[in-house]
């Protein structure tokens, strides 16, 4: 990208930071539409990636959760692999959309175990084919996903500092 466009790499992690910042905090997905009463069953689909973040000491993960009907990112989260990290990306799932959805499949981490509802939760692979095929896809397309230190420290800093999306 930096190459094509003629941008340095910090000034376009710089920019990726000021266009993260103005993203609404539900990620723009249209929730009157997707609950819609024709809607039969809605599925989450969520599973992590991780990258090293300044040196090979720090792993970061990226929680997404994607619903498969609509085929939308519905939430994210940036953090470690804990329960914790669980619970505040679970959190950031939509309410109406958690009350509606009847089904979410996971990779069965342990992580996920008291913060999903075990009647919803489903664990492995079997059923997550989209989400995969989608952190395929961008594993392909942004080569910097399969280097071992990409983002320097300063910036995934500033990234995690961002104030919440009103």
């Amino acid at each position: 990208i930096c190459r094509v466009f003629g941008v340095s790499l910090t000034w376009l992690l710089e920019y990726m930071i000021s266009v993260y910042e103005e993203v609404p905090e539900d990620l723009g997905i249209d929730i009157e539409n997707l609950l819609d009463d024709d809607l039969q069953v809605a599925v989450i689909q969520t599973d992590g990636a991780w990258s090293f973040v300044g040196s090979k000491d720090n792993k970061c993960w990226i929680w997404v959760a994607y619903e498969k009907t609509s085929q939308q990112v519905v939430a994210f989260h940036i953090g470690d692999r804990s329960r914790k990290s669980a619970q505040a990306f679970y959190d950031k799932i939509p309410d109406t959309l958690k009350e509606k959805c009847q089904l979410v499949f996971t990779n069965d981490h342990k992580s996920y175990d008291g913060v999903i509802p075990i009647a919803k939760h489903h664990g492995g692979k079997k059923f997550n084919q989209n989400i995969e095929r989608l952190f395929c896809t961008m594993r392909h397309r942004v080569s910097r996903l399969v280097r071992g230190t990409y983002l320097p420290p300063y910036l995934f800093t500033n990234l995690l500092k961002a104030p919440p999306h009103s």
